[in-house]
């Protein structure tokens, strides 16, 4: 199992705060999983809110395995909320 602590960096317009995570990620985990995850932490009263990794504006992809993405402990992601559409792209 993969672990990094993370920075996650919520648009303002969200109301979520901004927060440092540890995340465990399983070998086969995607990029849904962790978005699943992150929206569950930060907003567990908004059921199936997906929190989803951008870069340069660009979400990433849902189906990215967690192990390609080059993530390393004291990363900063901006994060933004995915309507359930993003799964199928």
């Amino acid at each position: 199992m993969q672990q990094w602590t993370l920075s996650l960096s919520t648009p303002p317009e969200s109301g979520l705060p901004s927060v440092d995570v540890v995340v465990y990620a399983k070998p086969d985990a995607t990029v849904a999983d962790l978005a699943r995850s992150f929206g569950q932490h930060l907003a567990p009263h908004q059921a199936g809110l997906m929190l989803v990794p951008v870069d340069g504006g660009h979400p990433w992809p849902a189906d990215r395995a967690v192990a390609d993405c080059g993530l390393r402990t004291g990363d900063l992601l901006d994060v933004v909320g995915a309507p359930p559409s993003w799964l199928r792209r």
